[in-house]
């Protein structure tokens, strides 16, 4: 939970996945820009469709291409920080009795100890709970997410005008 990048020390391997995507996100910027270029053209009036459909599914593929891979690392992140939870919430059992004692103001003796141990087991609840479950730094997942609304403008302004039919197109 204390590591530097934000993503258990495993932030490299997120990288390396998303790098990859960045090849499979070609084909998905090769049929956004015709999708914006054909209605000039009448000739290509039959095409649009298909191009709607084919976007849908290139970013559907970029997608999987990113997640597919990094399921197993977030399957094991999530199986960590379960683990932390669990060992954390054993802790604070543990000091049930001394917290019951500090409150109804019997163990004066031991309040500042006890006080020092709240203090680091709360710290230590807030660090294991904003743990990251992916190997990915949250400005890489805006990123992905504003590259793919991006590249679905077309089909989203379409819609949005009622210019695609899902019915035919499906």
């Amino acid at each position: 939970p204390w590591h530097v990048d934000r993503a258990a020390g495993i932030k490299p391997v997120g990288d390396y996945f998303f790098s990859q995507a960045t090849f499979a996100t070609i084909p998905a910027a090769y049929l956004a820009i015709w999708i914006w270029i054909m209605p000039l053209w009448d000739r290509y009036d039959h095409w649009y469709l298909p191009y709607i459909g084919l976007l849908v599914l290139a970013v559907i593929l970029q997608g999987l291409a990113v997640f597919m891979p990094l399921m197993r690392f977030h399957t094991e992140m999530m199986r960590q920080k379960r683990a932390w939870q669990r060992k954390l919430d054993e802790e604070f059992r543990q000091n049930a009795a001394a917290r019951t004692a500090f409150l109804d103001g019997s163990n004066v003796a031991g309040q500042g100890d006890l006080e020092a141990t709240l203090a680091l087991l709360s710290k230590r609840y807030a660090e294991i709970e904003a743990m990251p479950t992916w190997p990915v730094d949250r400005g890489l997942w805006q990123k992905f997410t504003f590259r793919n609304l991006f590249l679905l403008s077309p089909v989203l302004v379409d819609t949005a005008l009622g210019a695609v039919n899902w019915r035919t197109l499906l």
